[in-house]
């Protein structure tokens, strides 16, 4: 009994501590004490140097050449990654954060399945059969992995049906062997490549809320397309992942040892569910069809151009559950943690290090928590006089209601240090295209990861504002350097989003939309998400270095 008190009172203090962290200083404080174990670390190694597949900066004047294209609509995303796959003749090697076959709650006007998810495996099925190697890996998060052995052998039953091979169908999962699936360092990267030849990565998961195809909640994203030199080292970069020690080879479904009706029934069901996955209906080749002739279009109203400088990243894949506590130098022989796997950060820290007083800092994040060194990097821009804007989602708007507790904690402080700073209003853009008008009646976020450097470089990849980007996920992106033409089309994006569905936090009392009138700072959020955020609030404060 004394021992099961201590336990509780043990986990119980940071919560009675973080309870009296009400003064800004005071907060600051603790979290450096506590990211103090986790994460201050000033970097050796210049990201130039990191070699590759980890990273590459690829020069057009030493005759590497990138041509890259922004995708700023859902329908566009989805299309371009389908006609990319129509061309694939080798090999599709697809990597996501999320796969997701099946809605956990289907409005009445919906499908169960995702429809997105649907049609991009009956795609990867069909060239499969073909004799395309397909290799889709996917993470084991426990709290989103969906594309379960049931899912894996359905399709590669499949592809054995259409005359293929079903080793053509190849998935692994990332970080599932022992402790994987509660592991705090999962692989959030996102990347789709065919052929070697071009790639696409992004925001953007396999699941209907990021194509502009759910009825209750979507997300505004973007992605990036590339064709050029640094293609083959992203490639490589999803083998390293791939062959990673921690991950797992799905096996074929057998029914439980101990046969109850009840695990009889659940085996049946998993396997009911995944056949019908694989079964393309003329519902689905209709869906297909609509997004393909509103997705060109879309597509088309960005330009493709070349990017003088490129830069490519990704955080180094954990090969081993234990290795990110390997801290720092002093203990670690291989030279840390945060030495040896943290790379995206540090690119992109390098940008904003060439910031002057004539720049500005855009940072479009779904999530936005700042920890100790976050909020000393921005206050050291405001003292240099270097503006920023930043855009984020408000509760209305987000995913993830213990993101808003964090950023309403720290928002109004912000505000009057200087930043802009702009939270979506949970609505669709005005006139915003998509194939159902149920879609645009759906709640709505950003999950856009982009940030821009002045009129200098920007950088569009995974990478979210919080702990779990910065010390704990492997993130991945692109760095372009010297396109006003690139440059111009993702600003006058960013702006245009401001504008139509974006709402300016003033001071705490006033926020307004574009026109200047008065606006809910939070977004038009219900008395529950409001009721929820303030529950949470002290334990997000406690345990917010982990988040």
């Amino acid at each position: 009994m004394k021992a099961k008190l201590f336990v509780l009172t043990l986990l119980s203090a940071p919560l009675a501590w973080g309870a009296f962290l009400n003064e800004p200083a005071v907060r600051r404080a603790y979290d450096h004490i506590a990211l103090k174990i986790f994460t201050p670390y000033k970097y050796k190694t210049p990201i130039s140097e990191v070699p590759e597949p980890l990273a590459a900066v690829h020069r057009e004047s030493e005759g590497k050449r990138n041509d890259m294209r922004m995708i700023h609509h859902g329908s566009a995303a989805l299309y371009k990654r389908l006609e990319m796959m129509d061309r694939a003749r080798k090999s599709i090697e697809m990597e996501y954060f999320i796969y997701s076959p099946n809605k956990k709650d289907p409005a009445p006007t919906e499908t169960p399945y995702e429809m997105s998810a649907k049609i991009v495996t009956q795609k990867l099925i069909e060239k499969a059969i073909q004799g395309v190697t397909v290799r889709l890996l996917v993470d084991y998060s426990a709290t989103v992995f969906q594309f379960n052995p049931f899912y894996v052998s359905a399709a590669k039953n499949a592809v054995a049906r259409g005359g293929g091979d079903p080793a053509n169908f190849e998935v692994r999962y990332y970080n599932a062997k022992l402790t994987g699936a509660i592991s705090s360092y999962r692989s959030h990267r996102k990347l789709l490549v065919i052929d070697d030849v071009e790639a696409i990565t992004g925001g953007r998961n396999i699941d209907d809320k990021y194509f502009d195809l759910d009825h209750r909640y979507n997300f505004l994203d973007r992605d990036i397309w590339i064709k050029g030199s640094v293609v083959p080292v992203m490639r490589a970069s999803f083998d390293a992942f791939w062959e990673a020690d921690v991950n797992k080879i799905p096996k074929e479904p057998k029914r439980p040892l101990i046969r109850t009706n009840k695990a009889n029934l659940k085996f049946d069901e998993n396997v009911r569910k995944a056949a019908e996955f694989m079964v393309y209906t003329d519902h689905d080749r209709n869906v297909e069809n609509k997004i393909r002739d509103l997705g060109a279009g879309l597509y088309d109203t960005s330009k493709t151009h070349s990017c003088p400088v490129t830069t490519y990243v990704t955080d180094r894949p954990l090969q081993s559950v234990f290795a990110r506590w390997c801290l720092n130098d002093r203990i670690c022989k291989s030279g840390g943690y945060k030495e040896t796997h943290r790379f995206t950060e540090r690119a992109i820290g390098e940008q904003i290090k060439k910031l002057t007083s004539e720049d500005e800092l855009i940072v479009d994040s779904p999530y936005f928590m700042l920890n100790t060194r976050s909020g000393d990097l921005l206050r050291r821009l405001t003292e240099n006089n270097v503006k920023i804007t930043v855009h984020t989602n408000s509760l209305g708007s987000t995913d993830a209601v213990y993101v808003a507790s964090a950023w309403y904690r720290e928002v109004f402080g912000l505000v009057e240090n200087g930043v802009k700073a702009f939270v979506h209003g949970s609505k669709s853009e005005p006139g915003y295209p998509t194939i159902d008008e149920n879609v645009n009646k759906a709640r709505w976020g950003t999950h856009s990861k982009t940030q821009i450097f002045g009129d200098r470089a920007f950088f569009v990849g995974t990478y979210n504002i919080d702990n779990r980007s910065s010390f704990y996920n492997a993130e991945m992106g692109i760095i372009c350097s010297g396109s006003p033409e690139l440059m111009a089309d993702l600003k006058q994006n960013f702006y245009s989003r401001l504008e139509k569905a974006g709402r300016r936090i003033l001071n705490e009392n006033v926020t307004v939309d574009s026109l200047g009138n008065s606006v809910d700072v939070m977004g038009d959020a219900s008395e529950k998400q409001k009721s929820l955020m303030d529950a949470i609030r002290y334990p997000v404060e406690a345990f917010q270095f982990l988040m």
